[in-house]
């Protein structure tokens, strides 16, 4: 029963990792034929459907009333992006050149609004009225983000109708598949936390976290190749906010989030803070992320994945 679960398990994530993918090819097309700037498609659009894993698994597990393993996916997805992902581009990139004054400002930004959520949950709780505090804060990221939108030019159309029309069809298959996958995975994930008598929290932080935070590296690797380092780092905020303000918002909008384990949770909102701390020290030295700086953050979520799974044992 625990094999099979499991082997269920994975193929439901690689399932998830594929359509969030198709996903993502399809809205660029999409967005490409609808003439939408740079802004729209990197900050917003991009920011989304990165963060498309995460808020399916959101609204799933919250329907079923497991909100936890969305919690646990959520801080585990977000300490992955400012660690293990931008590090990993940023070594295969040899370094990332992050331009302007304002782009620090926006990483202020979004940092504030990743620890908000822990500073709630700091009673043990996510009220309803915790969820509206962070979808209100979500909104207002992307009204400031809106201001900002002149300093990205539009992009080209080069996408025909017909492959407009097609980007549509499987835009709506891979949206099928993510619900049908999210539906999976929270039901199999319960079922592993049963069986293997861990909290559902620690399976989204130590192993649903790494899947969900794919789409981001696949996306930021190919702006860094790309020289559209700003986009990356676009995507890499928005995605940090959007899975701490709009999935958790909605999240505990539809079914509060009471922490059974505060222990995992607590060690989990540290090693956050301190990751996006460390990011940011990092981007403000000659406003470049090395691939030695990269390395360190690697070792930090190395460091993190061992503490969590020391915790339990």
């Amino acid at each position: 029963m625990i094999i099979t679960s499991l082997v269920g398990f994975l193929i439901a994530c690689v399932v998830l990792v594929v359509s969030a993918t198709l996903t993502i090819k399809t809205l660029i097309k999409i967005a490409a034929y609808l003439r939408l700037s740079d802004f729209v498609v990197g900050f917003i659009i991009m920011a989304l459907a990165t963060s498309i894993p995460e808020l399916f698994i959101g609204i799933t597990s919250a329907m079923n009333k497991v909100p936890s393993l969305s919690l646990g996916d959520v801080l585990g997805s977000n300490i992955a992006d400012v660690t293990l992902v931008i590090g990993l581009v940023a070594i295969l990139a040899r370094g990332i050149q992050i331009k302007g004054k304002i782009a620090i400002r926006d990483t202020y930004f979004a940092v504030g609004i990743a620890i908000l959520p822990i500073l709630l949950m700091l009673d043990r709780y996510l009220s309803r009225a915790d969820g509206i505090v962070l979808l209100l804060a979500f909104s207002f990221y992307v009204l400031k983000l809106w201001s900002q939108r002149k300093r990205f030019r539009k992009t080209s159309n080069h996408i025909t109708r017909k492959e407009f029309l097609k980007s549509v069809f499987l835009f709506a298959v891979a949206v099928v598949l993510l619900v049908v996958s999210a539906k999976f995975i929270v039901d199999l994930g319960s079922n592993l936390a049963i069986e293997f008598g861990v909290p559902l929290i620690l399976i989204g932080i130590a192993f649903l976290a790494i899947g969900t935070s794919l789409p981001e590296l696949v996306f930021e690797i190919k702006a860094v190749i790309a020289k559209r380092e700003g986009m990356a780092l676009g995507d890499l905020l928005g995605s940090v906010v959007t899975n701490s303000a709009l999935v958790l918002g909605l999240v505990g909008l539809i079914h509060p989030i009471a922490i059974a384990d505060f222990s995992l949770f607590i060690v989990a909102a540290a090693f956050l803070i301190v990751a996006l701390v460390l990011f940011t020290l990092l981007l403000r030295t000659k406003d470049r992320l090395s691939w030695k700086e990269g390395m360190i953050l690697i070792m930090l979520y190395i460091i993190f994945i061992t503490v969590e799974l020391s915790i339990r044992q």
